[in-house]
């Protein structure tokens, strides 16, 4: 039981918890009895103070209520522990004066929950009897954050359910990008769940383009992190690509040079632009343009209208980008991969996607030489 070791362990870093612990005799401690399923949680301060239950009413009275120094206020009922809500702003010491709270727990069926093993266990800590709960699982914030995010956004509309995604999202947001990007799809999935119009695509096409430009900066790649590294290095081996003077004849394709700097300077201008959109659909709909461009520009001439494959695609994309060498193009690539809807990722626009992708995959193996 990791909370209890690391009360025992580290009671200097827990001295406020000690103390809540130890001097409020109502006071209980949650023990879970299975460690935390998520590999990057931690068994920290925060989470301690999660697992930390106060009554919400006078010392001498029962209470089934209960509120912890973190703000999640609960409910005990049988052997269950039902979340009620997620408080931002308390006074604990106000809130455990009286119940705040009138609970109708037959109204909670959709509530998170936790089942309690057992209960009025006493254990030591600092030569004291503290209060013991024993729970199956440890209490998940994150659930806990989601659950309510969803709970108040029944019975709004639309543009209100937007309005409070964006506003809940920048006061809780994820901590990492897949975090994000998993919270995005979750809503996202959930209105299109709710829509029954006949344009639901093209109405949930604006509410991506614009949650991803109102949270773009929480979306799009860390520019500190290892994926960013991964870029520069990338556009820095483009560069020198360019230093060795590649030419067609490195790709086996035979195109005048008037075609070639036609589809460079045509399609390299779009790619370029994907560093300047914010949104996925929109950044899909800049590749996909590529690559009308330069199938346009091949099968302007007729003898070549029959020839263009990927075989003579693919190169062609990546003399372009080389040429071009458009900044952040892997993360780009990837922004589209995990924030535009998947259902929209099939025909034209899944294979124009999965050919750029195939070009870093060629790019990054060295392919051109």
């Amino acid at each position: 039981m990791l909370v209890l070791s690391q009360l025992q362990n580290q009671q200097e870093d827990f001295i406020d918890i000690i103390n809540i612990l130890t001097k409020n005799s109502k006071a209980i401690v949650l023990l879970p009895v299975s460690i935390p399923s998520h590999p990057s949680a931690i068994v920290d301060h925060e989470f301690i103070m999660d697992h930390i239950l106060i009554p919400m009413k006078e010392e001498e009275e029962e209470s089934d209520q209960m509120i912890s120094p973190s703000g999640i206020h609960s409910v005990i009922e049988g052997d269950q522990l039902i979340i009620a809500n997620l408080i931002e702003s308390f006074d604990i010491h106000q809130l455990s004066k009286k119940s705040l709270f009138s609970l109708d727990t037959s109204h909670m069926k959709n509530h998170p929950r936790y089942t309690i093993l057992a209960s009025h266990i006493q254990l030591s800590l600092q030569d004291q009897q503290i209060n013991v709960i024993l729970i199956q699982k440890p209490i998940s914030r994150k659930e806990i954050i989601d659950w309510t995010r969803q709970d108040a956004l029944k019975g709004l509309s639309t543009s209100d359910k937007v309005e409070k995604f964006i506003k809940q999202f920048k006061k809780n947001p994820p901590r990492t990008t897949e975090g994000a990007n998993k919270t995005f799809l979750d809503f996202m999935q959930e209105l299109h769940q709710d829509a029954n119009d006949d344009d639901d695509d093209a109405s949930l096409d604006k509410i991506e383009s614009f949650l991803c430009e109102q949270l773009y900066d929480y979306f799009f790649t860390d520019p500190h992190g290892d994926e960013a590294m991964q870029g520069e290095a990338l556009e820095s081996r483009i560069a020198a690509f360019n230093l060795l003077d590649l030419d067609l004849s490195h790709l086996g394709v035979s195109l005048s040079q008037e075609e070639m700097n036609t589809i460079v300077k045509l399609a390299g201008a779009r790619l370029q632009e994907l560093n300047t959109i914010k949104g996925p659909k929109e950044k899909l709909d800049a590749i996909i343009k590529t690559h009308q461009i330069i199938t346009e520009t091949v099968q302007q001439d007729a003898e070549k209208k029959e020839l263009l494959n990927t075989d003579i695609l693919l190169p062609l994309l990546i003399y372009t980008i080389v040429k071009t060498n458009p900044k952040n193009l892997l993360a780009n690539l990837k922004f589209i991969q995990q924030f535009r809807r998947s259902d929209q990722l099939r025909g034209q626009s899944g294979y124009c996607l999965t050919n750029m992708v195939r070009t870093k995959k060629e790019r990054k193996g060295g392919c051109v030489r």
